[in-house]
């Protein structure tokens, strides 16, 4: 039986990143592809075990390390504002969990503002290092309101 493969632009959709992403992915190594006709192929297999190795879950907490080169590619606008604005905030951590109350935070931010299609965040706990990467997107005034409302964490080992 022959194995099923899939474009780039499948593989992006699959994992809800951009296509620069899957690209990026298949030169790091990250994820084994093929080139086919002059086209790159990812085999299901080498999915399952991308899958497998970074433990990729389903839900939209998380975000892929490669999200602030997207932004830095101009490929991530989240509204028409003139300014666009890209933040990545490191929180040094134990356990995931612990990160929680600064979603929280963000979360409530953006649900606070006029606009909130405007404003993005995602996440990423990298165990061996003991932190959670937030990445947002906005406008001044949106990195503004979530500085003041993380204040409260400056200099806390423990939320």
């Amino acid at each position: 039986m022959e194995e099923k493969y899939y474009t780039i632009g499948e593989v992006a959709s699959k994992l809800e990143v951009h296509t620069k992403t899957v690209r990026r992915y298949i030169y790091n190594g990250k994820i084994q592809a093929l080139k086919v006709g002059g086209q790159w192929r990812i085999y299901q297999g080498a999915l399952d075990k991308y899958y497998e190795s970074s433990k990729y879950p389903s839900d939209k907490e998380t975000v892929s390390q490669d999200d602030f080169c997207i932004f830095m590619d101009g490929q991530n606008r989240t509204t028409n504002d003139k300014l666009q604005v890209c933040s990545i905030i490191d929180y040094y951590v134990d356990q995931q969990e612990e990160a929680k109350p600064i979603a929280y935070e963000i979360t409530d931010v953006i649900m606070s503002m006029e606009g909130q299609d405007k404003y993005r965040f995602n996440y990423v706990y990298d165990a061996a290092e003991k932190r959670v990467r937030f990445v947002l997107w906005g406008n001044g005034a949106f990195m503004e309101a979530v500085a003041k409302r993380l204040k409260k964490f400056d200099g806390k080992l423990e939320p």
